[in-house]
C-alpha cells in the first residue's frame, strides 16, 4: 500500500466508521506489525511508525539490551529479541541494560512504494506496463528451451508485439490436437 493510500484509507475509515484518525492509524501499525512478525520464523519484536502527515512508513526490529547471562555462557536468553549490552555499544557507545535499540528493517509488504504498479484487473488498466516490466525484470529463460507456444509468448512480450496473441492460441490448439 502506497503511503496517498494509506492516508486515504485513514481518511475514508475514519469518516465512514465515525473513529478518530488515530485510532485508525494505531491499528494499521498494529497489523503491518503482527504481519511482520509473521514473516519470522523465531519470535521478534516489531514497531511498525506511520508518518500522520504523509503516510510513509519505517518498520523497525526492536532489541531488548541485557547483560551476559553466565547461566548460558554469556549469551542472551532470547536470541531473537535481546542484544548483548556490548554488542549495542558498538553502535550506541551510551547504551545501557534496559535499552531498547531499534534497527530498520524492510516493510512487511518487501517493496518501496514508489515501485509499486498500479493496475485494475476489472478494467484492464495499467496491465501493459505491468507486462513490460515483468519482461525488463524477469531475465529470459537459460538452459531448456521453450515449447514452441511459450517460446512464441515470450518473444511477442519481449518485442512488444503482443497481438500474436492469436497465433499463440492457434500453436496451442495445433500441438494439443
Amino acid at each position: 500500500m502506497a503511503n496517498k493510500e494509506i492516508l486515504l484509507v485513514v481518511d475514508v475509515f475514519s469518516n465512514e466508521k465515525a473513529i478518530d484518525k488515530e485510532v485508525v492509524f494505531q491499528a494499521m501499525e498494529s497489523a503491518l506489525e503482527m504481519a511482520t512478525i509473521k514473516r519470522y520464523a523465531n519470535p521478534i519484536k516489531v514497531r511498525v511508525v506511520i508518518d500522520r502527515k504523509t503516510g510513509d512508513y519505517k518498520t523497525y526490529r526492536l532489541w531488548d539490551v541485557v547483560a551476559p547471562n553466565s547461566e548460558i555462557n554469556g549469551d542472551v536468553e532470547f536470541p531473537g529479541t535481546q542484544i548483548l549490552l556490548d554488542v549495542a555499544r558498538f553502535d550506541n557507545p551510551n547504551a545501557q541494560v534496559g535499552d531498547v535499540v531499534l534497527e530498520e528493517i524492510e516493510s512487511v509488504l518487501g517493496y518501496s512504494p514508489k515501485t509499486v504498479l498500479s493496475i485494475s484487473a476489472k478494467t484492464g488498466q495499467g496491465v501493459l506496463e505491468l507486462l513490460e516490466e515483468i519482461v525488463h525484470r524477469v531475465p529470459p529463460p537459460q538452459g531448456e528451451t521453450l515449447p514452441p507456444e511459450a517460446e512464441l509468448l515470450y518473444h511477442a512480450l519481449c518485442s512488444g508485439r503482443l497481438l500474436a496473441l492469436p497465433q499463440l492460441v492457434a500453436a496451442a490448439t495445433l500441438s494439443a490436437g
